[in-house]
């Protein structure tokens, strides 16, 4: 069979050696501008998308199909709205016409799509706001946002997960973000958590531009298109209050032959209870701590 080529493949064999189409990546990003980490932004948006190394490979080749058929090169969803870089000049129905086809190649062949958007309001008086141990450290927007999808991505590889076959999940976000540091620690965090629970399940989290690793363009793509819903006007507003939601309920938007696609919101006062949550949990690991320092001291030299 011949080798395949590509950013995945080339990824599956740095990581495991060897072509192994059904391990399980995970691409996940924040779009810098429009996805609300801008100043002034209501909400705060993050958008992600899974898929096994034979899903990734097949939409590498229909990714690379819609750049010869389309000619463009570098896909940014901001520059596709106003028309700019490599868009420059475009018909309007062209525009509409590409937006079609990665709608398509987007609910089609993948695994498991989710969009997360955080009320900046919300955050600041229900989850920053009050008094707190100075060993807590909270989660900045972009980091919460983060952790909300990378526990739902979990979730699904797990439930999708063949017991016959090592499960691995190697997170990808576009580079660039001032808070990506804190992506980093909640990712290694969760994954010690999870492997002493017996799954070493979470590997490697990097970064990347849109321009060298195509799959960030469907994250991309999604975290636009919920930030539009989102912030937009109120008839985008009115459509997207009739979306179904995932609140802590079975995931909605799915059928076994798409591509799923969840979409995260917490209901009224959840990022209190979530704050509530993590100040409990921080104290118990601050009492499980200090018994494990008692007990090594009682040990005899």
């Amino acid at each position: 069979m011949r080798q395949p080529t590509g950013a995945i493949a080339e990824l599956c064999i740095a990581l495991r050696h060897r072509w192994m189409p059904e391990a399980l990546f995970v691409i996940l990003t924040a779009y810098l501008d429009e996805s609300g980490t801008h100043a002034g932004s209501p909400v705060t948006i993050m958008a992600g998308i899974m898929g096994n190394a034979r899903q990734w490979q097949r939409f590498q080749t229909e990714i690379d199909r819609l750049r010869r058929k389309y000619r463009f090169r570098f896909f940014h969803a901001k520059e596709l709205k106003s028309r700019s870089g490599d868009f420059q000049g475009w018909p309007v129905e062209k525009c509409l016409a590409l937006i079609t086809d990665l709608a398509k190649l987007t609910a089609n062949g993948l695994m498991e799509g989710v969009t997360f958007p955080l009320n900046n309001t919300a955050y600041e008086a229900e989850y920053r706001a009050g008094e707190a141990p100075r060993s807590a450290r909270f989660d900045s927007k972009y980091g919460l946002c983060f952790r909300v999808c990378l526990i739902h991505l979990v979730v699904e590889a797990m439930r999708r997960a063949n017991p016959h076959k090592p499960l691995s999940m190697h997170f990808v976000l576009e580079s660039g973000h001032k808070n990506s540091g804190d992506a980093e620690r909640i990712f290694y965090e969760m994954a010690v958590e999870i492997k002493a629970r017996g799954f070493d399940l979470l590997k490697t989290v990097s970064f990347a531009r849109k321009e060298d690793c195509d799959p960030l363009l469907v994250a991309d793509f999604l975290a636009h298109n919920t930030f539009m819903l989102e912030a937009g006007s109120d008839e985008q507003r009115a459509h997207k209050a009739k979306m179904p939601v995932m609140n802590g309920g079975t995931p909605t938007w799915r059928r076994p032959e798409k591509t799923g696609l969840t979409h995260l919101e917490f209901d009224a006062g959840g990022l209190a209870k979530f704050r509530t949550t993590f100040l409990e949990n921080l104290a118990r690991q601050r009492r499980s701590n200090a018994a494990s320092r008692r007990a090594s001291k009682a040990q005899p030299a």
